[in-house]
This record gives structure tokens, C-alpha cells and sequence, in this order.
């Protein structure tokens, strides 16, 4: 089954950002319906984990007695947490101006203790929640990124990751006055049932934007031919960008079609006579035979230019094909024996190569002590 193509809209930034906004509506309604399904298996959760977590009596007295009101404060945090994530993420240039400002001691301030207990308690469930999430994760990241307008956004820049739901959770049972000793206990007990119905939440955004036009699949394929475009490709003779090119490939004339202009060693191989055939590769022997001339025997085969050429136009044709997104050709000849020429051109290069090294003059030795003929001062 062939999945169907989709065009991305071209959309405002006002545009984007409500379309964020609804995103975060669909998913915000989802968890908060869902919230009161999830207190029975927290409870038991923590009812079996008595003895071993000190925190877990402490959570599980607050989950019984200010379940309701864990759920209304549940429902405008997460809504107060996902504005304030989403504003961090469409106002680029105050985040650009806020990186670049001056650091000085006035603008520094202390965080208290509770703060950081909070914090380090929500970044650790909300890493181990990112792991199953892991795919569906990955799409929503990848289409906030393009209705944002950046290439890459922070995972606590992304209004949809966990660390929002669960610091939404944990902020309403501080305010219930859930004591500290219950904060990561709480969370850990909410962490499957949460984690599982985020999943269902992000299938059904994705399904929000894709009614949208708004696709994953699409947006990497613009980011490939967009990647593919603002690379020029190298001109093979004269190492530099081309000039004219065919933009509907990302690939220039000359590497879309090599035999548009044939390059210097394609010219040249055909013109060395290749050696007459002899049982026991005597044009090599004979090359090697000469010493100073042997580099001069070496010769490259007519059938293995048409190789080379036949396997570059395969590799263009595949690198084309991924940049369009239309199917890949067929897959390489398979490679053969290689002829015997071939192998004799190269034991003849090894061969050349020991007898140049063995001529060379080695390093001047000093005379050592108690040779013949050395006087030693005596």
C-alpha cells in the first residue's frame, strides 16, 4: 500500500501559532477527561509500595483525600504550563536577545530548595516517559520544529513533551499541599497511566494536523531537497560550484549526466593500448623487466572504464532518487572475478614499488665501536 502524498501549506506565523494552540486544546482535553481513570491504578500502585517508598504513604493519603481537586487544579495548570511553553517557542527573538544579554550579579537570583526538588522530580519521570514515546515523540517534535520555524527546538522548548504534563501534575498537588517526602512518589505512580494515554493523545494530534496538510513524512522531504539545494554540487574538473544546474534534482549537469562531458581519465584510459594477451601475463613481466620504464607499462582496461562509468550512473541515478522521493532503481550488478590483467597491473605496481624503496640510499651509519679499521684512540 502506497501512503499518500501530501503538499505542506505555506502558513503565517499567526497561522502556525493557532495551529499550535489547537494542538495543545486536543491533547490538554484528552489528558484532563482521562485524569480520573488513572487515581485507581495510582493508588495501588502506591498501596504495594508501603515499605519500600517513604514517600509513598504521604502521596497515597493525598490521592484519597483531594482526588477532585487534584483534578480541577490539574486541568488550568496544564493549560497555564502549555501557553507559557508555547510562547517560549514562537518568540525566536526574544530567546536570541535573552542569549546574547549581559550576565551580572543583579540579574542572578537564588532557587529555592523546594524548587529544585521539584524540578529534578519531574525531569526524571518525564525522561523515562520520553523512552516509550519515543516514536510518536519524535513526529510531533519534528512538526512543531517546522510550524515554529526552526530547524531545532530543545526538548523543554516543545509545548507537547512530557515534562509539561508532569510538572502540571506535580505544581497542582503542591498547591493541594502534597508534603515534599511525596512529590517523586506521586509522580513515579502516575508515570505508566500518563505515559500511556499521552501515546493516545500525540496519535490523535498527529491526526489533527495531518487534516491540516501538516505531515511528518513530507517535511523530511523538504528538508532533504532543501539540504540538497543549498549544497552546490562540485563541478568534477574544475573542483568548483557549478553555475547551471537542474533544481528539480539538487544535482548539477555534469553529475546527472557524466557522458555530457566526459572527464580527463575517461579520455585518457581508452588511449593506452592494453597488452596482447599472453598465458603467463607477460606484459606485466615484460613491463617489470625494464626497471625505470615499468611505471609507464601500467595500462587500464577499456572493459573496466565502461564499469566505472556503468556504476557512477547507477550511484547519480539512486542519489536522485532520494532526493525526489520517487522509488530507487534496482539494486548494483553484482561485482565479478577480477580479470587477470588487472591482477597482474597490480603485482606489477607492488613489485615496482619494493625495488624503488630497496634502491633507495639508506641513512647514513656512524662507525661502530670496535669495528675493523676504526681507530677507537688507541
Amino acid at each position: 500500500m502506497t501512503s499518500e502524498k501530501i503538499s505542506l501549506p505555506t502558513l503565517s506565523v499567526q497561522q502556525s501559532t493557532e495551529l499550535l494552540r489547537t494542538g495543545l486544546a486536543v491533547v490538554g482535553e484528552q489528558l484532563v477527561s482521562a485524569l480520573p481513570g488513572m487515581f485507581a491504578p495510582a493508588i495501588e500502585y502506591l498501596a504495594s509500595k508501603l515499605e519500600s517508598d517513604v514517600g509513598a504513604p504521604a502521596a497515597r493519603r493525598f490521592l484519597s483525600a483531594r482526588r477532585d481537586d487534584l483534578r480541577r487544579g490539574f486541568a488550568a495548570r496544564l493549560k497555564e504550563e502549555q501557553d507559557e511553553a508555547l510562547g517560549r517557542l514562537v518568540k525566536r527573538d526574544k530567546a536570541a536577545g535573552a542569549a546574547t544579554k549581559k550576565i551580572s550579579a543583579d540579574s542572578l537570583t537564588l532557587m529555592e530548595d523546594d524548587a529544585m526538588a521539584s524540578v529534578d522530580a519531574v525531569s526524571k519521570v518525564a525522561r523515562r516517559m520520553q523512552g516509550p514515546l519515543e516514536l510518536s515523540l519524535r513526529e510531533v517534535h519534528l512538526i512543531v520544529g517546522h510550524l515554529a520555524g526552526r530547524e531545532s527546538i530543545r526538548i523543554g522548548d516543545d509545548p507537547f513533551a512530557p515534562d509539561v504534563v508532569v510538572k502540571a501534575l506535580l505544581e497542582s498537588a503542591r498547591k493541594l499541599e502534597l508534603e515534599a517526602s511525596g512529590w517523586a512518589s506521586l509522580l513515579a505512580a502516575f508515570e505508566r497511566p500518563l505515559g500511556e494515554e499521552l501515546s493516545r493523545s500525540y496519535q490523535k494530534l498527529l491526526e489533527h494536523f495531518r487534516r491540516h496538510r501538516i505531515v511528518a513524512a513530507e517535511i523530511r522531504r523538504e528538508i532533504a531537497a532543501r539540504q540538497a539545494l543549498g549544497r552546490p554540487t562540485l563541478n568534477p574538473v574544475t573542483k568548483a560550484p557549478s553555475t547551471t544546474g537542474d533544481f528539480s534534482s539538487g544535482f548539477d549537469a555534469v553529475t546527472k549526466n557524466p557522458a555530457a562531458q566526459r572527464l580527463a581519465w575517461m579520455d585518457e584510459a581508452p588511449r593506452v593500448q592494453p597488452p596482447a594477451p599472453s598465458a603467463a601475463g607477460g606484459a606485466a613481466a615484460k613491463g617489470g623487466g625494464g626497471g625505470g620504464s615499468a611505471a609507464g607499462a601500467l595500462t587500464v582496461p577499456a572493459s573496466l572504464v565502461a564499469d566505472v562509468k556503468t556504476s557512477l550512473d547507477n550511484i547519480m541515478a539512486r542519489m536522485s532518487a532520494d532526493v525526489r522521493g520517487t522509488p530507487v532503481p534496482g539494486t548494483l550488478p553484482a561485482v565479478g572475478k577480477p580479470p587477470a590483467d588487472l591482477l597482474d597491473a597490480i603485482n606489477e605496481m607492488q613489485q615496482v614499488g619494493a625495488r624503488s624503496a630497496a634502491a633507495m640510499p639508506g641513512p647514513a651509519v656512524g662507525p661502530a665501536i670496535g669495528a675493523a679499521g676504526v681507530d677507537q684512540g688507541a
